[in-house]
């Protein structure tokens, strides 16, 4: 059965000669703060937790409200302020939570709150300007409730914080006492502890209320992760065209991600043979075009991979795959005539060959000599198309070899050889 605190002593203080004021009441027996601690969510066990706080749960004796001839709601914050002594520690730990002790015995069964983390001020008694406002939670809860911050706050290159609980009070006071503070664990800790904000004005609650000397239930809670080894960037993502033809450029683009952000730098392998060494650095997550040329027919494969600065690779990119479309040059029939042969090359790829030559050479006959040896040159010979040359004079007797080359840009070169026998102008071919 919840018990009602007995309330032994009502104060009321006019600040400033606002039309407000506060009420503090005096709690005998009230619920047990150990067993009625609240979490709004769960941490990550895997991170140490530290409270920076000057209040002992145990000890929370007195609660605070808002009594004003105006009508709800009322505004007011408690805070605490965390200077070195308590933050140097901890430096590279992480405000991630603040706990704040409420009452709902004592006229406010709920509350809205915000959490104000401010900045080190220019004088010890007045915060600096607010660098966390975003994070506001409802307590319903008698005890302590662990907020989550919505913005995290590094301890690291601040000299100071200030952690402030700002509370919404809606039902009209006098009798009205949710904000909890300890008066049993000690005085009041000066200039850090017990700090109020109203009516537009900062004051240690203790200079107001002597006869209140203690600490605001408000802790901070940091966290800290160990260092996490650096991570290699994700494998990169490779897009550009599929299809193509020889002696053209297109471009491709690569895109990685780094965990830590890193710059990163790109090995790219064209399947041609060629590569780009380690080019870059680009920012992480940025998009990076690099141009290729393929000089043969083909079909290539492309993969990439990517290193931070750290040295730290991805594993090879998933491939794509580029067909080059290029000449394919062969010789076709050869039909010997009276002192003369006629030669057919084809043309049977999928792209021109241009700057084609061929090259013919007779050797052999009665003396074993150089009968002949003729270059010729046709430019262009497109895809499915014969050409036919004929050689001639050829004159001679005895058995003959005749071997015939063929070479264009952007493709292999052809060889052909074949026999025969030649009776003066007259030419016999093996099969």
């Amino acid at each position: 059965m919840r018990k009602t605190p007995l309330i032994i002593l009502v104060v009321v203080l006019l600040i400033l000669g606002s039309l407000s004021s506060i009420s503090i009441a005096d709690s005998q027996q009230k619920r047990s703060i150990t067993s009625m601690i609240k979490t709004m969510n769960i941490s990550d066990p895997s991170r140490d937790e530290h409270e920076l706080k000057y209040y002992t749960a145990e000890n929370l004796d007195q609660v605070i409200g808002i009594s004003s001839e105006y009508p709800p709601p009322l505004i007011w914050q408690t805070a605490i302020r965390l200077t070195q002594d308590e933050m140097a520690p901890y430096m590279n730990w992480t405000l991630t939570k603040v706990k704040v002790a409420f009452s709902g015995d004592n006229g406010q069964p709920e509350i809205d709150v915000a959490i104000f983390i401010y900045e080190k001020g220019n004088v010890s008694t007045k915060p600096g300007p607010v660098i966390v406002q975003d994070t506001t939670a409802h307590l319903d809860t008698t005890g302590i409730t662990t907020i989550p911050l919505v913005t995290p706050v590094e301890l690291t290159g601040h000299d100071e914080l200030w952690v402030a609980v700002q509370w919404v009070q809606t039902v009209p006071g006098p009798g009205v006492y949710y904000a909890w503070i300890d008066t049993l664990s000690g005085p009041h800790v000066p200039e850090k502890s017990d700090f109020i904000f109203k009516d537009g004005i900062w004051n240690q609650f203790h200079d107001l209320l002597p006869i209140v000397d203690g600490r605001w239930g408000i802790g901070a809670v940091i966290e800290y992760s160990p260092p996490q080894p650096p991570q290699p960037p994700n494998k990169p993502v490779i897009t550009g065209p599929e299809n193509g033809t020889v002696n053209i450029s297109y471009s491709y683009t690569f895109h990685s991600n780094d965990p830590e952000e890193d710059d990163i730098y790109y090995f790219i392998k064209w399947g041609d043979g060629t590569t780009e060494n380690w080019i870059g650095p680009y920012a992480s997550g940025g998009i990076v075009t690099v141009p290729h040329i393929w000089s043969k027919r083909g079909t290539y494969k492309i993969q990439a991979k990517a290193k931070d600065h750290h040295d730290m690779e991805s594993p090879w990119s998933e491939p794509l795959y580029m067909t080059i479309k290029g000449p394919i040059l062969t010789f076709g029939t050869m039909t010997p005539g009276f002192g003369m042969i006629h030669i057919d090359i084809k043309n049977i790829g999928d792209a021109d060959a241009t700057n084609v030559e061929w090259i013919i050479k007779i050797t052999g006959g009665l003396l074993d000599r150089t009968l002949m040896n003729v270059s010729q040159v046709a430019s262009i010979i497109p895809p499915g198309v014969t050409v036919s040359r004929t050689v001639r004079p050829i004159i001679g007797f005895g058995w003959i070899s005749i071997s015939m080359i063929v070479h264009a840009d952007y493709t292999s070169e052809f060889q052909k050889k074949t026999d025969g026998f030649l009776l003066f102008f007259i030419i016999f071919l093996l099969p």
